[in-house]
């Protein structure tokens, strides 16, 4: 039994279900490798995600959370077919290169080491991904051009519409003139801060190319470094902080007009 028929058997609201994850910075897409095995022990968490509230839920309570869940799909892979999958899937499925995800704290300084150092991480926002079949497209904010990403390019597991990532972008081998994006996350590197006049937070992913933009986010949040999973529709970003011990990050950076 696939993940979304054993929701419907738990009697469980799939749709719900997918927003209130959104706000713990999860898509539901995430856990469709999950061994079967897992389900009773996932079917527990989801069912607390069921009533976390956006705006009332402690941050602290929606951290644990993240972090238990995170825990589930860590050593997780892309999991061969199962025999009740159709065919039409099953030889795309067999061709993924399995992946091993990277912890939130490996994955982030990776690439943040490598955006100051070769200047080619780029920022970019999910425009579709198809979890069964693998693959998607990203919309760079840099260049302004699409990029395909495959499900064997991602080093952190699961990406979703609207998602905000980080990637690197080389030219496709398979079509000419097109980019591919590599070493894709949906980890952000950020720093955030408020002001008095406004009763919403902003956020610098830290980039080069972007600590002097100043992007608004949908609610306030606390000051400071931190990991953020984030989705953007309209001129907001949603963001999830994520739990870290460390961010990787220079002794002092210029932000805007400070």
């Amino acid at each position: 039994m696939d993940l979304i028929g054993y929701l419907n058997s738990e009697k469980i609201n799939v749709e719900k279900l997918k927003k209130h994850l959104k706000v713990i910075g999860f898509n539901l897409s995430k856990f469709s490798t999950i061994h079967e095995e897992q389900f009773p022990k996932l079917m527990e968490l989801f069912k607390i995600v069921l009533e976390v509230d956006s705006q009332l839920t402690a941050i602290d309570k929606k951290l644990e959370l993240g972090s238990k869940l995170d825990k589930i799909l860590k050593g997780q892979t892309i999991l061969s077919p199962t025999k009740t999958t159709t065919s039409k899937y099953k030889s795309k499925k067999d061709e993924f290169e399995k992946v091993s995800p990277k912890s939130p704290d490996q994955a982030t300084n990776s690439i943040i080491n490598s955006a100051f150092s070769s200047g080619n991480i780029k920022l970019g926002k999910v425009k579709f991904f198809d979890s069964i079949k693998g693959f998607g497209y990203i919309h760079s904010f840099d260049d302004k051009k699409e990029c395909f990403v495959h499900a064997s390019k991602l080093i952190t597991l699961g990406i979703d519409e609207d998602d905000i990532v980080l990637f690197e972008s080389i030219n496709s081998k398979k079509k000419p003139g097109e980019l591919d994006a590599i070493n894709v996350t949906n980890q952000i590197p950020v720093f955030i801060v408020n002001k008095e006049s406004t009763t919403i937070s902003q956020v610098f992913p830290l980039l080069p190319n972007y600590l002097e933009k100043e992007i608004s986010l949908s609610r306030k949040h606390e000051t400071g470094f931190a990991i953020v999973t984030a989705t953007n529709r309209g001129q907001y970003w949603r963001i999830s902080i994520m739990p870290s011990e460390s961010i990787s990050k220079s002794e002092s950076i210029s932000l805007g007009e400070k």
